[in-house]
């Protein structure tokens, strides 16, 4: 015999205004990291001097990744990491310590995530990402 089983998924509330079954590591991913291996990229080729394929090295990516993070067609949100206080804040250390050789790709990545907690236990996790106010996607 066949049997079927049928399952509801109820959306839960992952911010005040906005309910999803999509967990926050999911705009983390899509809007967040972007912005933020932008700002790191951008550090580390303006303010240490690297070349783009040495950014590209110490972040786990290409050069010409890198080349669009600097240029802004792959992170449309940099100026989330501009308007954050604790964004731009992780962001210049993780650079720093990628400079410095003091941390290495999967450091960063675990310092992007803590960073990440940091700004849900806060609550301002959605308000930098705008979703705060408008309680829809950006796209």
């Amino acid at each position: 015999m066949h049997s079927s089983y049928v399952f509801s998924i109820k959306p839960i509330s992952i911010s005040p205004s906005y309910h999803s079954v999509r967990p926050a590591c999911e705009y983390s991913i899509r809007y967040l990291l972007p912005a933020f291996r932008s700002t790191v990229a951008r550090r580390l080729v303006y303010d240490y001097g690297m070349t783009q394929q040495e950014v590209a090295e110490l972040l786990g990516t290409t050069q010409a990744a890198v080349s669009h993070y600097l240029s802004s067609r792959r992170a449309k949100l940099v100026k989330v990491c501009e308007n954050s206080s604790i964004v731009k804040k992780y962001a210049m250390q993780v650079a720093s310590k990628l400079a410095s050789k003091e941390m290495n790709v999967d450091e960063a990545n675990n310092f992007f995530c803590n960073m990440c907690i940091k700004l849900q236990d806060e609550g301002s996790f959605w308000a930098i990402l705008g979703l705060e106010k408008r309680g829809a996607l950006l796209r």
